[in-house]
């Protein structure tokens, strides 16, 4: 039926819908317009002007966002322009075709449909700009997983060290947000969610672990964060951002491995696994928490490396030198499995 339609819109007379040209005039009608509809001359100025906001820069965008953040009204804005975009597509379309044609659109996983789709980002996303709105995308998943840890406290082993309440502004925004991964919209932002969500969640997650383990070395931190990953990162904040996508949903999932924590976590003890091993016992819990990560990725030879360094770093009396050995073999066999 489309292509039907679009063979009389442009008088094409091919009757193979694989090799018929209309489709390219199309795109190429649909490029001039978006070039030329205000929303779209809003959009791009828009994401210009944010090179010049340097609070996104220096922005902690892991930490939960204060209400009055400034970053959250000009997402605000950024969310609304999206959508103000789609409605001229809409009005485009519907010019084009006669409704039901346009719910056709929207509504099949066509070959056509791509194509329109893969249009609208090309021009809307140009690669010159798409790192502009990184930093945007990460305050919105910086929402989402807040939102997420709230929904789940008893899940959540970093509330002792990170404070957040989702109030009504931030659950607006986030409304928004999650309406621009929908089906049934030319212009979404599934695509730019899926290329910050995971470089996005490896910072947040470190940050979050690094606060929790700092200077404290007597308690057991692992098996709460694996618990995390599982009931808060995959169940509830990736659901949630992808509810609506099952593609990107599973190719997520599936990169969020208790092998990921594992190795979190061995980078943000592993400056201070010189320390732990001469505060033993009194390191035995973190300690015991690296032996589980060992036992399940290969860093051995990274951490003897380490420890070499460490203690080349420190001048030691030669009456210590004894002590230091037995103390080091001690909380070094503490925690890493015999072969």
């Amino acid at each position: 039926m489309l292509h039907s339609k679009l063979k009389d819109l442009y008088g094409c007379d091919n009757e193979d819908e694989s090799r018929c040209v209309c489709k390219n005039f199309m795109v190429e009608q649909m490029v001039f317009f978006l070039q030329n509809c205000p929303a779209f001359l809003k959009f791009s100025q828009f994401v210009l002007n944010l090179v010049e906001v340097l609070s996104l820069e220096k922005e902690n965008l892991y930490d939960p966002l204060s209400v009055e953040n400034p970053l959250l009204n000009i997402l605000r804005v950024y969310l609304n322009l999206c959508i103000q975009v789609n409605n001229e597509i809409r009005g485009f379309l519907d010019n084009l075709f006669e409704p039901f044609l346009v719910e056709e659109l929207l509504t099949t996983d066509s070959l056509f449909c791509g194509e329109i789709y893969s249009t609208v980002c090309s021009v809307m996303f140009p690669s010159h700009t798409r790192s502009h709105i990184t930093p945007l995308l990460e305050v919105y998943l910086c929402l989402e997983l807040e939102a997420s840890e709230a929904t789940n406290e008893r899940y959540n082993p970093f509330s002792s060290v990170l404070t957040s309440g989702s109030v009504n502004e931030k659950l607006k925004l986030i409304e928004i947000g999650r309406l621009l991964a929908k089906p049934g919209q030319f212009f979404n932002l599934v695509q730019p969610y899926y290329c910050a969500f995971m470089p996005y969640a490896r910072g947040a997650l470190m940050h979050r672990i690094r606060l929790l383990c700092s200077d404290n070395y007597s308690e057991h931190f692992l098996d709460s964060i694996l618990q995390y990953k599982e009931e808060i990162v995959k169940k509830t904040w990736l659901n949630r951002v992808f509810s609506d996508n099952p593609t990107e949903l599973k190719l997520l999932s599936h990169q969020f491995s208790d092998d990921l924590i594992y190795q979190l976590f061995y980078d943000v003890r592993k400056p201070d696994i010189f320390s732990l091993i001469i505060e033993f016992p009194d390191s035995v819990a973190a300690l015991l928490d690296l032996g589980k990560c060992l036992e399940h990725i290969s860093f051995r030879q990274d951490l003897i490396v380490h420890l070499t360094e460490g203690v080349s770093h420190y001048f030691i009396p030669i009456f210590r030198i004894t002590n230091l050995i037995v103390q080091v073999t001690k909380g070094f066999m503490t925690f890493v499995p015999v072969s």
